[in-house]
């Protein structure tokens, strides 16, 4: 599996919440395509892959992984300013009791817009949505002053409805980095408090855990986002 991108880059941050390093890579074939100029107005970029996770725990079979991503970017002089739309899913496999869940063509298809599954597929994903899916919002803006190179960047989490409507708004990671040629500092915050409330529905959104995939989003015990 390729590096996934972001639309700021760097080599001190602790990672997207989505995918980070912090995991073992999950095996995929993918498509990234080069930046797009969109009538002068922005650049425009778009990342996919499809893999399957090894065996996990009690799962003999490992659940499928579906990727996409889009990226905006707006260069002026001495300004950046990004934007990026990810979205990554946990599909098919075998579910916590070692049932195999089909998937074919259709069920993909909805599972890649987020729409609910057929009766093959588990109760859960048929009143919500196929599979264990996880995304976020990224925003970043790049400034140069004389001698120095200011990044300011926010990821806002998300793994269900309520949350893409930004009804945790604040969870998520927030960075700020400083460099020149002779020093580099780099301050992040990681916060998952808000969850959409403390009351279910809408809220307690259970981020890194999932009913028919009990070790959530993670891979051979690690968390694939940020730690």
């Amino acid at each position: 599996m390729f590096p996934v991108e972001k639309v700021y880059q760097s080599n001190y941050s602790t990672g997207s919440m989505v995918f980070s390093e912090n995991a073992q890579n999950i095996p995929a074939i993918g498509f990234n395509s080069n930046w797009i100029k969109f009538f002068n107005l922005m650049e425009v970029k778009f990342e996919t892959f499809n893999g399957q996770f090894p065996s996990q725990k009690n799962y003999s079979q490992g659940p499928y992984l579906h990727y996409k991503s889009v990226l905006f970017k707006k260069n002026y002089d001495l300004t950046k300013l990004g934007f990026q739309i990810q979205h990554a899913v946990q599909f098919g496999g075998n579910d916590q009791f070692g049932n195999k869940i089909p998937i074919n063509l259709r069920t993909y298809l909805r599972m890649v817009a987020s729409q609910s599954g057929d009766s093959t597929q588990p109760g859960q994903d048929q009143n919500y949505k196929i599979g264990n899916g996880v995304g976020s919002y990224i925003f970043s803006f790049d400034r140069e002053y004389k001698n120095l190179n200011c990044i300011l960047y926010y990821e806002h989490f998300f793994d269900d409805k309520s949350g893409a409507k930004l009804k945790n708004l604040g969870d998520g990671l927030k960075g700020l980095q400083i460099s020149s040629s002779n020093f580099i500092f780099n301050f992040e915050r990681l916060d998952t408090r808000n969850q959409s409330g403390n009351q279910h529905p809408p809220g307690v959104d259970s981020y890194y855990w999932h009913r028919t995939y009990e070790f959530g989003w993670s891979n051979d015990g690690n968390s694939i986002g940020n730690a």
